[in-house]
């Protein structure tokens, strides 16, 4: 194989990792989204699915989420016949809250934070934070493995087998100084009364 095939291969596997390593990043930041941190957003609700019309089906592929006050979300189902289900829906999720059914919409109330529970929620980012990491950790090590398998298999040198297991290292430190950043702005906001 030429020299200029194996930098295809070896290009195409870093930017595998990288494309993975920016995806847990979009999704930990979906995830914090959804996070309760007393200001209403539709990401707290709209991904909870409900079983309508006999499938799985997201709350915002079914009804309209508005945030008609800052500590308020109004659901307004296109079906008033999917309001019951719903609100069984969303008492029954971990969000701790209770939905007022005015017989044409759904309203949630966001109740003030209390110090326990901000301690809660940085005790999640934290969790998410270290989930992320561990994907990401996956994604090095599967392109790493190919790589070694690539080197194995004579498609490139030892040499370059160590030239490109730095720029990993490289990519993994920039991925994991992103994290960080991420988790603590969102520890940050949380913890701010």
């Amino acid at each position: 194989m030429d020299q200029e095939s194996s930098d295809t291969l070896v290009k195409d596997v870093i930017l595998q990792m990288i494309k993975g390593f920016n995806g847990t990043i979009d999704f930990l930041q979906e995830e914090f989204s959804k996070l309760q941190v007393g200001r209403a957003h539709p990401g707290l609700v709209d991904y909870i699915n409900i079983e309508v019309y006999g499938a799985m089906q997201s709350i915002k592929s079914i009804a309209s989420i508005t945030i008609p006050e800052p500590k308020q979300i109004m659901i307004q189902p296109w079906d008033k016949n999917l309001l019951g289900p719903i609100e069984k829906v969303i008492r029954s999720s971990d969000l701790g809250l209770n939905p007022i059914n005015d017989g044409v919409s759904l309203r949630l109330v966001l109740p003030e934070l209390t110090e326990e529970r901000r301690r809660d929620l940085v005790k999640v980012v934290n969790k998410l934070t270290e989930e992320s990491r561990i994907r990401i950790r996956q994604y090095r090590h599967n392109a790493f493995n190919k790589l070694k398998q690539f080197q194995k298999d004579k498609l490139i040198s030892e040499d370059k087998l160590k030239w490109e297991e730095g720029n990993i290292k490289k990519e993994l430190d920039k991925v994991n100084l992103k994290l960080d950043e991420i988790s603590k702005k969102k520890q940050e906001s949380i913890m701010k009364v």
